[in-house]
């Protein structure tokens, strides 16, 4: 994989012309700090950590149904005739079915959640690294989040960034 990563990036310098490469200005930035140290990222995960806690906190009494139909079922009495036991057995199968469904609505309600609050602050992080670039005149911003990068010289944009959105070292 990274074997094909530095053959595809040799072909990009190469079909951009070692002059025109030369002669344009590389940045980077950590846009995971970035994401990390903006405040609407800490309300949006403030608000997916509440939501999982309301779908664990409504999950508690399905699984202490459970539970107990399953105990039931475990110390039935030996004089239980079988058709007694098969009714029981299938009370549980489908409870368990149902907990799964609701478990797998709920996962995808979250990632739903998330998707929804987290894309406009992608958005708002990308526009600002593009708005503080355009204004040094960087021509490439290569993101050192991803850790396949390692960056010897270029300028680190993150504090123009910061400062380009209104974090300052409080918003921490």
């Amino acid at each position: 994989m990274k074997k094909r990563i530095k053959n595809i990036c040799l072909v990009l310098l190469l079909s951009m012309g070692i002059n025109s490469f030369a002669q344009s200005t590389i940045a980077h930035i950590d846009s995971q700090q970035l994401l990390n140290l903006m405040p609407e990222m800490l309300e949006a995960q403030d608000q997916l950590k509440k939501l999982q806690e309301n779908y664990r906190t409504s999950f508690e009494g399905v699984y202490k149904e459970f539970e107990a139909k399953l105990q039931e079922f475990q110390n039935l009495p030996p004089t239980t005739t079988q058709e007694e036991g098969e009714k029981k057995q299938k009370e549980i199968i489908e409870l368990q079915q149902r907990i799964k469904e609701a478990e797998k609505n709920a996962a995808q309600e979250i990632q739903k959640k998330q998707t929804e609050l987290t894309t406009p602050i992608f958005e708002k992080a990308k526009d600002a690294i593009k708005k503080v670039a355009e204004k040094q005149d960087f021509s490439f911003v290569l993101d050192t989040a991803s850790q396949l990068l390692v960056v010897a010289k270029g300028k680190n944009l993150l504090q123009d960034v910061k400062a380009e959105l209104g974090i300052s070292e409080q918003d921490k």
